[in-house]
């Protein structure tokens, strides 16, 4: 029976609302690291140099310990085994930041964490994640950008990323990419990579995404852009679907007035499911628009269509575990499928001396997660973090849900809520706590609510793993 969480929830729910997360909004599309969906890495922003660099500008190293507690509150899902309370120890460690030269900005962050548990409710070992982003303004009139994400963890990485996986550290450290040109060409938010960022199961997963491209600019007015995109996923439990993606497409950019920019874009994109199908092709046009709302402050828009086709012919066999928590049959009959939908984004972003905050809301079509295949994509991402003295503290959240195109009738649907709080102890080195909420349900299971506690000691040179 389902459990509300109780005085001791409350509490973790409201202290999760004041925590850091250490990560600023996701951009108004997803998937900008290589993943279909929205507009890519280098599409949509129309920023031709980097703005708003922070003083703090500079690759620095953090180390930590830590010991987590997790608890699900609710009956495990049909077919899935009772699971105990679940406690943790291990480590992590990292570098994040990034360096401006005259003409090339350079922006990246790893994070490793090693965790053991007393049971196997999430899988033990060495998690690991990294992205870096480069921009070369190559002329007066042309920039080139490359941006590389890629990582191997238990349950994916990202605002919608299995809670707990990293220690409790999430998105630690990954802000450094807005944090160096918010809306710049080639920038994007790792923590909303479209590819392993709503994942289900806290299994292992193997991914990267690899963007790069051209900007020209021929006058103070205009800009185009040219991109292109893959990205690949092997996850490694029972039934669950691998993925390999391609993309490429441009833009047009013209600048209004200094604070207002309008565009249009064209995206095409090739994405199949090794060991089950390809075939599947998506056509997206739309225009967009930013605002810039003083000179702290952005609004960022974007509407258009997609339409999909599948040309595989045949029967699909699924595994009979999944297909029963999604109230299909063991078996995926696969179509011609021609499909057209719409796609559209909205994130709003204000950074003030101390701190910041944003919100954003994004509607697409996306390769799916894993359990769920091609789908609808709904995602609403929100962060703030500040810093008092020698406190440093913020929080954020998510909400995603993915609605079966193939698999009619089908839907996962999950919530993640969470942060931590550091306090400056001596120094550099830091004394903090992590918690957070998730809960996820499918068409056919009840919500399944689980929470997490993580305690940690941390060394964190010029605040590497406090980004804000």
């Amino acid at each position: 029976m389902m459990r509300s969480p109780g005085a001791p929830g409350r509490w973790l729910t409201a202290a999760a609302l004041l925590l850091l997360a250490a990560s600023q909004c996701a951009q108004a599309q997803y998937g900008g690291m290589g993943g279909l969906g929205g507009v890519g890495s280098g599409m949509g922003t129309m920023s031709d140099t980097p703005t708003s660099q922070s003083p703090r500008i500079s690759f620095r190293p953090w180390i930590s310990a830590n010991g987590t507690y997790s608890e699900t509150l609710t009956q495990s899902a049909p077919g899935v085994p009772p699971q105990a309370d679940t406690y943790g120890y291990g480590g992590a460690a990292g570098i994040s930041g990034g360096r401006a030269f005259t003409r090339t900005t350079v922006a990246g962050f790893y994070t490793a964490s090693y965790q053991h548990y007393n049971q196997s409710l999430f899988t033990r070992g060495l998690n690991q994640v990294g992205g870096i982003t480069v921009q070369h303004k190559a002329s007066e009139r042309i920039s080139l950008f490359a941006s590389e994400f890629a990582g191997s963890s238990n349950g994916g990485y990202g605002y919608g990323a299995a809670a707990g996986t990293f220690g409790g550290w999430g998105t630690v450290g990954s802000s450094i990419f807005a944090d160096l040109g918010a809306g710049g060409v080639g920038f994007s938010d790792p923590a909303s990579n479209g590819l392993v960022d709503n994942e289900l199961f806290s299994t292992r997963v193997h991914y990267t995404g690899t963007s790069g491209g051209i900007s020209y600019q021929p006058s103070l007015r205009w800009n185009f852009t040219a991109m292109g995109s893959g990205s690949f996923v092997r996850r490694k439990g029972t039934g669950l679907s691998d993925l390999n993606s391609y993309s490429a497409g441009g833009q047009a950019g013209y600048r209004l007035s200094q604070h207002s920019q309008v565009g249009a874009f064209y995206q095409y994109g090739e994405f199949s499911y090794p060991s089950l199908f390809g075939g599947n092709r998506v056509h997206q046009v739309g225009l967009m628009s930013r605002h810039m709302l003083g000179r702290l402050a952005s609004l960022n828009l974007m509407a258009g269509a997609y339409r999909y086709n599948s040309t595989f012919l045949g029967t699909v066999a699924m595994d009979p575990a999944l297909a029963g928590l999604l109230g299909q049959g063991a078996s995926l009959s696969v179509q011609q499928v021609s499909r057209m939908g719409w796609t559209g984004s909205a994130a709003l972003s204000r950074s003030w001396h101390t701190w910041s905050a944003g919100v954003s809301y994004s509607h697409g079509i996306t390769p799916g997660n894993g359990v769920i295949l091609v789908s609808q994509r709904d995602a609403v991402t929100g962060s703030a973090s500040t810093s008092v003295k020698k406190v440093s503290l913020g929080a954020f959240g998510g909400f995603h849900r993915l609605s079966g195109i193939l698999q009619s009738g089908a839907s996962t649907r999950s919530v993640s809520l969470g942060g931590n709080v550091g306090v400056r102890i001596v120094g550099d080195l830091y004394m903090g706590a992590s918690a957070g909420y998730s809960r996820y349900e499918t068409n056919t299971t009840k919500a399944q609510w689980r929470r997490f506690v993580a305690v940690h000691l941390t060394w964190s040179p010029e605040d590497a793993a406090f980004r804000f």
